[in-house]
């Protein structure tokens, strides 16, 4: 045990030192390339995170492996609530809906973003917890040395893939789940009725009162647990799930809209350009046209 620990701490240390030296992005949708046609993860994009923030949650296009190595970080994925422990990863999918709870200084998380084909067989399953020991520490190690000082798409895209194949061979762990607290069950039963009806017309007036609580209560509950509004959650997790129809499925852009809780595709359309850069029918136009989740 106390050897495991002292790697552990080992691990954490080279990678953070190596961590620190990481540019900040220009943005955080273009990165390095590799080409066309090699079914290899591509547009790779290497950050880091850490301290208190109170970012929110995240319109998401892209595969995110994200890679904690502070304290333990809470994380809310699709609803689903959990804890990720110093050295544990966990793979986020394209149109994922998640949120980071960055509560406390000591956060520090290694992110790995990139593009791929969904389909591919290299991925992880999703909704995962993924513990980093010596073979996927060294290929970490070896990833940020070379995204670093040589800029080498490629093999950077090699050892990304290489990754992915050792944490797809471990066994399954169990996600550790956020401690209780007093706001913690009312805040995920509201989250898993935002999920089952995300259909309806969901105001937040109408859900503090199918909660039988008042509405700037709610709202103030909701920002302290979580760290974002609760008006901005509703609207990311619509325009996610919505990404997530259009990109694979054949219901035509009315009906995407009629699913995610628009009342019209007016405003369907004008909230999805505001917050995603692109109309709904240009964005599953690029969909289709490259068989990603594009930019």
């Amino acid at each position: 045990m106390t050897k495991t620990i002292n790697y552990l701490l080992f691990m954490i240390k080279t990678l953070l030192s190596q961590m620190k030296s990481l540019p900040l992005p220009v943005n955080y949708f273009s990165g390095i390339r590799i080409g066309d046609g090699v079914g290899l993860p591509d547009n790779l994009l290497i950050f880091q995170r850490c301290g208190f923030s109170n970012q929110g949650a995240n319109i998401h296009h892209r595969f995110l492996l994200s890679i904690n190595l502070g304290e333990p970080c809470g994380l809310v994925v699709d609803g689903i609530r959990f804890t990720m422990l110093p050295g544990q990863a966990t793979l986020i999918y394209p149109c994922q809906h998640h949120l980071f709870i960055h509560d406390q200084t000591g956060i520090a998380r290694l992110m790995i973003s990139f593009e791929i084909e969904k389909t591919s067989l290299m991925l992880p399953p999703q909704t995962r917890i993924f513990s980093i020991g010596p073979e996927e520490h060294s290929i970490i190690s070896m990833l940020l040395k070379s995204y670093l000082e040589e800029r080498d798409a490629l093999s950077c895209s090699l050892l990304i893939s290489l990754l992915l194949r050792t944490l797809q061979r471990q066994p399954h762990l169990n996600a550790r789940s956020l401690p209780a607290h007093q706001h913690a069950k009312l805040i995920d039963e509201v989250i898993g009725f935002i999920q089952r009806h995300l259909d309806e017309s969901l105001s937040i007036p109408k859900l503090a009162r199918q909660f039988n609580i008042s509405a700037s209560h709610l709202r103030l509950r909701f920002r302290q647990d979580l760290g974002i509004s609760l008006g901005r959650y509703l609207t990311e997790f619509r325009l996610n799930r919505a990404m997530g129809y259009l990109g694979e499925c054949d219901m035509n852009v009315k009906e995407v809209a009629a699913k995610c809780g628009y009342s019209s595709i007016y405003s369907f359309g004008h909230t999805f350009k505001k917050h995603v850069g692109s109309s709904p029918v240009k964005y599953r136009r690029n969909c289709r046209k490259t068989s990603k989740i594009p930019v």
